[in-house]
């Protein structure tokens, strides 16, 4: 059969063309000029979609890149590379995504102007704000001495720094304190502050109790305060 484009005598792939006049006629890709992407100012980690995630520019942009751009599924194993000129907060970058189609490589280029937009993440913001949602309070029958509260506060600021290195990065501790020869802790969030609080009971022993106290409403609940 004769392609109906070059008049080359060989398979068609599609249309009543060639393969070769197929990819030279068609656009693959195609996407905005402009993308804007957010950072926190405080933490540096970045947004996508409602999330904030803590990895590098160049995952966060060609996340960005992929949610953005029209990517014709014919394409297989494609990939995404950028190159890219800082100015000011703008980016200037070239932009090209290949893949696969029919054992032909196919390539093609964009130019994208990146805006880096700095904002604080809503878990900065709670921090900056001193919010928190329990009490992690230690108490003991006698008196605590200074190393071993020295060693049950550095025992749980790991536990919580492991949790966050999990992907709880929500968790902190926003503040501490001693009292009445114990040690208080003020957590972040209510449900990691449990598993916390059994992690030194399994360490040093004792008994858990738990209380709670209304703080308000929010959304139309009932907000307890741990």
């Amino acid at each position: 059969m004769f392609c109906v484009e070059c008049g080359t005598e060989g398979e068609i792939y599609k249309n009543g063309v060639c393969i070769n006049c197929y990819i030279k006629n068609k656009t693959f890709t195609k996407g905005p000029l402009i993308l804007d992407i957010f950072s926190c100012s405080n933490c540096s980690s970045y947004k996508y979609k409602n999330t904030w995630i803590d990895e590098s520019f160049e995952n966060t942009l060609e996340r960005h890149i992929r949610d953005n751009f029209q990517i014709s599924n014919e394409l297989k194993n494609t990939k995404i590379k950028t190159y890219c000129d800082e100015k000011d907060k703008n980016l200037s970058c070239k932009l090209i995504i290949s893949g696969n189609l029919n054992n032909h490589q196919i390539e093609e280029e964009h130019t994208l102007q990146v805006r880096l937009k700095t904002v604080v993440c809503d878990v900065c913001s709670k921090q900056f704000g001193g919010y928190y949602e329990a009490i992690l309070q230690i108490r003991a029958d006698k008196k605590l001495y200074k190393n071993e509260l020295k060693k049950i506060k550095s025992y749980i600021e790991d536990f919580v720094s492991e949790l966050h290195t999990k992907g709880n990065r929500g968790l902190f501790i926003t503040d501490f304190g001693e009292e009445s020869g114990g040690i208080d802790f003020y957590l972040s969030e209510k449900g990691p502050a449990y598993t916390i609080a059994k992690k030194v009971q399994e360490k040093y022993g004792g008994e858990i109790k738990q209380s709670s106290s209304n703080i308000g409403m929010k959304d139309s609940r009932q907000i307890y305060r741990m």
